[in-house]
């Protein structure tokens, strides 16, 4: 991607990037739309022109992302360039459910995020108030299947395989592990540094660039992700990129 870029082809820089995705599927756009950084999506949409609905493996597109992180912002953004509100995902459900899926104390964002999408979304069979406080209620009323004693338990459990798999060069084995531990916390930037890693160590340069962004993202001053970064750039040979990521480490 980065050769791409400074060969300034647009056009085979954003199929690039589109193309490139993680072990669950998740593209750029899904992250930055997580993160709720407009400049990166606004980067994505309007110049290298990637899917706005492209899907991840469960199904779920950029917008559900962006509604899950709770930024109405960004959801009204990408409502702008025009995501689709009606597609479903491999569950069967809308961008709407996740909207009002959340508990509104817990999380102000979701109350906006459900009257921006109730106009453009068509009505759900079984929500039988098709109101915003209606759908918020029917959503609330179903039943709560996250654990998170459980969820963090196999979150631990996942950073100590991944550990020990790396301890013994089982890169791979070390990816995949992360790649679900991620998977139930996609805000952990250590997860993403350390995939990043071994991506590095199975010679991919470009995934192991995503995971060192995503984590620079999120922790912009860490030591390790502007390493990973770096190091990663040196894999793809950019090196009057790199050294300015690893400088940041000084």
């Amino acid at each position: 991607m980065a050769r791409a870029l400074d060969e300034g082809d647009g056009r085979r820089l954003g199929d690039k990037v589109g193309a490139v995705r993680d072990g669950n599927g998740v593209g750029a756009l899904h992250l930055a739309a997580g993160r709720g950084s407009l400049p990166v999506c606004g980067y994505l949409l309007e110049e290298l022109r990637v899917d706005i609905d492209a899907v991840e493996d469960r199904g779920e597109t950029a917008l559900t992302f962006a509604i899950n992180s709770g930024n109405a912002d960004m959801v009204r953004y990408l409502l702008d360039h025009g995501a689709d509100t009606e597609k479903l995902n491999n569950d069967g459900l809308t961008v709407l459910h996740f909207a009002s899926g959340e508990e509104v104390a817990a999380r102000c964002g979701a109350r906006k995020d459900v009257e921006t999408l109730f106009p453009v979304t068509s009505r759900i069979p079984c929500v039988h108030d098709w109101t915003v406080d209606g759908i918020i209620n029917y959503a609330k009323s179903l039943p709560d299947v996250k654990d998170e004693e459980f969820c963090e338990a196999m979150l631990d459990m996942g950073k100590f395989q991944g550990r020990e798999a790396v301890k013994n060069k089982d890169y791979r084995g070390a990816m995949h592990i992360y790649t679900k531990a991620i998977a139930l916390n996609t805000r952990d930037a250590s997860l993403f540094s350390n995939r990043s890693l071994c991506w590095l160590k199975l010679g991919e340069g470009e995934k192991a660039l995503i995971d060192a962004e995503a984590c620079r993202m999120m922790q912009p001053n860490w030591p390790e992700a502007c390493y990973r970064q770096g190091a990663a750039l040196m894999l793809l040979k950019v090196g009057h990129k790199c050294s300015d990521h690893l400088l940041k480490i000084l």
